[in-house]
Formats: structure tokens, C-alpha cells, sequence
């Protein structure tokens, strides 16, 4: 019913390497740094809906019967790992 340090602690770890990718692009490529992190927003979501509607919502079922804490824990961790491995794919594109 409640939230875990774990969960706590890995939503606050996968801010603090966004940041730091974040910062990264801006440091190796300042003019096209927004183009990239939109990229990687719109690559988000659009990942997102497509693992939302085929892999977690069939698993939780009715996601109301949840805490909305839980509900909010469900929707956010699966976006921050898109949106790292998003950042990550598009930081190797600049400085490859």
C-alpha cells in the first residue's frame, strides 16, 4: 500500500542521471541541445504508450483499485528508463 525506499531512492537516482545527460548534450552540442532532449521527450512518449498499452496495463488489470502514489510509481518508472535510454541513444549520436 505505501511506497518503499527503493522506489523513492530509484526515481530519485533516474532524475539525477537525467540531469546529468541532460547537462552532458549541452555541454558537447549547446545549439542543438533542446532539439534533442524534445527528441527524446516525443521518443518517450510515444515508447510509453506502446509498453503502457501492451505490457503493463494488461499486468496490473484495473489500475483504480491502487493507491494513486502507486499508480503514480506504475506510469513514471517505466517513462524515466525510456526517456534515459532515449537520452543515452541520442547522446551517442552526437558525440559519435
Amino acid at each position: 500500500e505505501y511506497l518503499s525506499p527503493a522506489d523513492v531512492w530509484l526515481a530519485l537516482w533516474l532524475v539525477c542521471l537525467i540531469v546529468y545527460l541532460v547537462r552532458r548534450l549541452v555541454h558537447s552540442d549547446r545549439t542543438n541541445a533542446i532539439v534533442h532532449v524534445l527528441d527524446a521527450l516525443m521518443m518517450t512518449l510515444a515508447l510509453s504508450l506502446v509498453v503502457w498499452e501492451e505490457l503493463i496495463k494488461p499486468a496490473i488489470g484495473d489500475a483504480s483499485r491502487l493507491s494513486v502514489a502507486h499508480q503514480i510509481v506504475i506510469i513514471l518508472m517505466p517513462a524515466l528508463d525510456i526517456f534515459v535510454a532515449s537520452m543515452l541513444v541520442l547522446l551517442l549520436q552526437v558525440l559519435l
